[in-house]
């Protein structure tokens, strides 16, 4: 709530609406994903219950990356760095371990 409410005093009351608005219309992220170089590692990581990015949208995502990880967090929504921040920080380790161990 705290966020909410700094975010609109600095950018008006609408930036919520004007944020859900630029989401729903952006149409060309899974061809941009598409064409990320093979060589970029990619996580991507998404709550179980997250009804704002379902899982089926993540998985798509995933699908659409050359060598993606999708991590899916088990009883967690949208906000992962808040609802499971332990989960998120082992994901990341573990992502960037394996990728530092593929370039040796």
């Amino acid at each position: 709530a705290a966020l909410m409410n700094r975010m609109a005093v600095r950018h008006g009351p609408n930036v919520l609406v004007s944020d859900f608005a630029a989401c729903n219309a952006y149409e060309a992220g899974l061809a941009h994903a598409q064409n990320l170089p093979s060589r970029c590692t990619t996580l991507i990581m998404n709550g179980e219950n997250d009804t704002m990015t379902p899982p089926k949208a993540a998985r798509s995502l995933a699908a659409a990356i050359a060598h993606a990880k999708l991590v899916l967090l088990p009883d967690c929504g949208h906000a992962l760095m808040v609802e499971q921040p332990d989960a998120v920080l082992v994901a990341i380790r573990q992502h960037l371990g394996a990728a530092l161990a593929s370039q040796t």
